[in-house]
């Protein structure tokens, strides 16, 4: 069955196996979508004996591997005065009025404390499969919530899948195969690539009523704040269903052994 969704969709707890297929001979069943090869995902199947009711669930912490080192403040009034070509490395006239204000009271932001965090991602999944001498069944419920390290970072999946093969008799196979998922990954991120070398130590975050800053100097549009992203970035809505309903019919053809006939038919949808 052709899957019309994203890998993210397919929960990683229902995967058996996964295959990359590269031939001509292999990818001619798919036509011209498999012009850049197949990957073939295989869900996971029902066992024999007892029907069997399995819960998992991982709980992970992220930090990033690696955090750029930047001035510290005295080192940060240092290199503004040379590159100024001043002698006196004490020379704060460089600074804006706020800057300044900051220095005085003592008061550094470290801009990168202020935009990562532990990332957290929790899984948890729901399976019930079981196998008889006609039928074969595994039902997976899954829920992922992944807080990235970035402040407004997160991702959450919410999944349903069902495969079911059943003999309705020596000669007819009959199997069902339905997927859906709900995904939400709203908001918008911290900007913290090129936005945090820029900025100052001594620049001022917030306002005195305790939100955003945007010019975090108070006269440089290029200084501005990354958390504004997050607070004022506008409305990122990146939510979607993905529903795949798939099935086939078998037929053993009885005076051949190892010979059948096989029908394959699916339905995405995606809103």
């Amino acid at each position: 069955v052709i899957f019309p969704g994203n890998i993210e969709d397919i929960d990683p707890n229902s995967i058996e196996q996964v295959s990359v297929l590269k031939d001509a001979t292999s990818l001619a069943a798919y036509g011209s979508k498999a012009a850049n090869g197949v990957i073939m995902v295989t869900t996971k199947k029902g066992q024999e004996g007892k029907p069997t009711i399995t819960f998992s669930t991982t709980q992970q912490i992220s930090n990033p591997t690696y955090i750029p080192k930047v001035l510290d403040p005295d080192e940060y009034i240092i290199f503004r005065n040379a590159r100024a070509g001043r002698t006196d490395f004490s020379d704060l006239s460089f600074m804006t009025y706020m800057e300044e204000q900051q220095y005085k009271a003592g008061i550094v932001t470290d801009w990168y404390d202020m935009c990562l965090q532990t990332g957290w991602n929790q899984n948890y999944n729901l399976n019930f499969s079981g196998r008889t001498a006609n039928s074969n069944y595994f039902v997976s419920l899954g829920r992922t919530n992944q807080r990235g390290y970035i402040i407004g970072d997160h991702f959450t999946r919410n999944n349903v899948s069902v495969d079911l093969t059943t003999n309705i008799s020596k000669l007819i196979e009959v199997g069902v195969n339905t997927a859906f998922t709900n995904t939400l990954s709203d908001g918008n991120q911290a900007s913290v690539r090129y936005d945090l070398y820029c900025l100052s130590p001594y620049a001022m975050p917030y306002l005195p009523d305790g939100s955003l800053r945007f010019y975090t100097d108070g006269i440089s549009p290029s200084r501005y704040n990354p958390l504004w992203p997050v607070e004022y970035g506008g409305e990122r809505e990146n939510r979607y269903n993905n529903l795949n309903l798939g099935g086939h019919i078998q037929i053993n053809i009885p005076w051949v052994e190892g010979l059948n006939f096989r029908v394959n038919a699916s339905h995405g949808e995606r809103n």
